[in-house]
């Protein structure tokens, strides 16, 4: 499953959890009570529960690799589904036109589950034509429920769809019992197939233990996995959408330091930056003389200037000359000219020369150029870096010139550019066929 699938299927277990929640349960994930639910709500768990179903969000107290817990709750749950009560959840599940009666029902077939049952379900979804989402979601639970048990299933399929399967089970597995989970996949050949189910592997162990998850991630690193990087992303994910950005900056900031610790807190700064800039800000400037806080400082500039472009570069102003700061003000410059490209420009004529000026004015000159190309290369002159000003020249004249010819050649006439950047303008890098690249 590649990394857009892996954000859906979370995002459906965040959506259908919350649904269920209402009624009483949180399939695979937290058996907290809810606090917060209004007197409506309770009223709606109550009468779940009413209904016999657990509301401690596994059947019969299952634990681990469904070693059942709890005979009396689970002979209860068996007791619900008699043939006729599972046609009618069936058919509220799949056909009922109230997608919250259908989610309900559904709710309830998932809570229902166990290692003597699962084929049984199993079929009911095959004989309902159960969507894709569906099918994302039983699988899930039934690698909670029963790890070993669904993996006995695989065994028994072939090729494309046991790899479908394998990926889709691994998550619950691996949130219930991370010990077999691992060992399991440890055993597996080498390979792009063991490499995504890692991904999901990685992805179940972040939804229980986000410390479990992180440990995986920086050994995945150590061992020289190339893409232990994307783990720790799915990892940050997780902690942000379960703590949201003020706990996960203090979490992003205890990472060992390195390039990891680099990308998780730019993702961080991103959430951050969009809830409260100001304190993202005054968090990333510990952080702007490091090598990854360019990333950081770069991030929250573009998404403070979106919201309050002066507010922005003020504190961009704040930081000491480097990188980040150069960096940061190129995002935030570019972010601005596309709100108000009068208003940036004149904040830019306004500032004293230095490299984030010329950072600045890249960016301005990145934006300006798609409406007008002639404005930003005369804005590209002012760069007082020789050799930024040559590249941002020459890469503003190569974008002009692939689009309207005519124009950028008669503006070279009068431009008065060095002879190299004349000459790299008229002619821009072509590709395999020959073609000029756009």
């Amino acid at each position: 499953m590649n990394k857009k699938g892996l954000i859906r299927t979370h995002a459906l277990w965040t959506l259908f959890a919350a649904g269920t929640f209402v009624f009483g349960y949180y399939l695979a994930r937290s058996q907290q009570p809810d606090t917060t639910a209004s007197n409506s709500l309770t009223a709606l768990r109550m009468q779940a529960q009413s209904d016999a179903l657990n509301p401690r969000g596994l059947p019969g107290g299952a634990q681990k690799d469904g070693k059942a817990g709890g005979g009396e709750n689970q002979a209860a749950l068996k007791a619900i589904l008699t043939k006729a009560q599972l046609e009618k959840l069936s058919k509220d599940a799949f056909s009922d036109p109230n997608p919250l009666t259908r989610n309900l029902a559904f709710s309830k077939l998932l809570e229902s589950m166990t290692p003597e049952n699962v084929t049984s379900l199993m079929e009911t979804m095959r004989g309902n034509q159960a969507g894709g989402d569906q099918w994302r979601l039983f699988l899930y639970a039934w690698g909670a429920m029963d790890g070993k048990g669904a993996l006995a299933h695989a065994e028994t399929l072939e090729g494309g769809r046991k790899n479908r399967f394998l990926n889709e089970i691994l998550p619950g597995w691996a949130g219930k019992n991370p010990d077999a989970a691992v060992a399991w996949l440890d055993t597996q050949k080498d390979g792009e197939d063991k490499e995504r189910m890692r991904g999901n592997l990685v992805a179940g162990l972040a939804d229980h233990d986000i410390g479990r998850a992180t440990d995986y991630a920086y050994a995945r690193a150590k061992a020289g996995d190339k893409q232990a990087e994307s783990y720790l992303e799915t990892v940050t994910a997780e902690q942000l959408r379960k703590s949201g950005p003020v706990a996960a900056a203090a979490w992003g900031e205890s990472l060992p330091e390195g390039t990891l610790k680099g990308e998780a807190l730019e993702s961080i700064a991103e959430a951050y930056a969009r809830r409260d800039p100001a304190a993202a800000s005054a968090w990333a400037a510990k952080f702007a003389s490091t090598d990854y806080g360019t990333q950081v400082v770069e991030e929250i500039g573009a998404q403070w200037a979106g919201r309050d472009p002066k507010a922005a570069m003020a504190w961009l102003d704040t930081l000491q000359e480097g990188n980040s700061r150069s960096e940061g003000s190129f995002s935030a410059l570019r972010e601005w000219t596309q709100k108000d490209p009068m208003a940036a420009s004149q904040y830019l004529a306004d500032m004293p020369n230095s490299p984030a000026k010329d950072s600045a004015v890249g960016g301005f000159v990145r934006t300006l150029s798609r409406e007008d190309p002639e404005s930003a290369l005369i804005w590209a002159k002012t760069i007082s870096d020789p050799q930024s000003r040559n590249q941002t020249l020459t890469r503003t004249g190569q974008m002009w010139f692939r689009r309207d010819p005519a124009s950028a050649s008669n503006w070279l006439q009068t431009s008065n550019v060095p002879p190299a950047v004349r000459e790299a303008i008229l002619n821009p890098p072509r590709d395999g066929g020959g073609r000029r690249r756009s």
